[in-house]
């Protein structure tokens, strides 16, 4: 009975309510700081294929993949074409206002607030992204 039900309710929503909800995955390398005060930016991450009309972003997800320890004093943002978010942390989720729309493409963007050489070197071996959007 409760399949049933189910399946009715889904049946009486429009199609798109239905078509609009989705996510995609991509990933990005950035490379190595190892001075600090400079700002390194990932290689950008787009969806994969074009996203339908009318779409906004609902959340994203992060995982950041580094070679050693994260340096005292790093800062990392997530950048859309419109604005940046702050990332407190390497692996994370964020949901995105629906009056504050974040729009690909996306770059991860750190920086290091020290001065002098950075020891170990930062390196960002990889950035994953997860775009949920409706």
């Amino acid at each position: 009975m409760k399949s049933q039900l189910t399946t009715w309710l889904l049946l009486a929503l429009p199609a798109s309510a239905l078509a609009g909800a989705g996510s995609w995955t991509g990933s990005s390398t950035a490379g190595q700081l190892s001075v600090g005060g400079q700002i390194m930016v990932s290689q950008p991450i787009s969806a994969p294929a074009p996203m339908p009309a009318g779409v906004k972003t609902a959340a994203v997800s992060w995982q950041i993949a580094l070679l050693s320890a994260p340096p005292a004093g790093l800062q990392i943002k997530l950048c859309g074409s419109n604005r940046c978010l702050t990332l407190n942390s390497l692996r994370g989720h964020q949901a995105i206002a629906r009056d504050k729309p974040l729009t690909g493409p996306w770059h991860f963007v750190y920086n290091v607030q020290s001065k002098g050489q950075l020891r170990p070197a930062l390196t960002v071996v990889k950035n994953q992204l997860t775009v949920n959007y409706r």
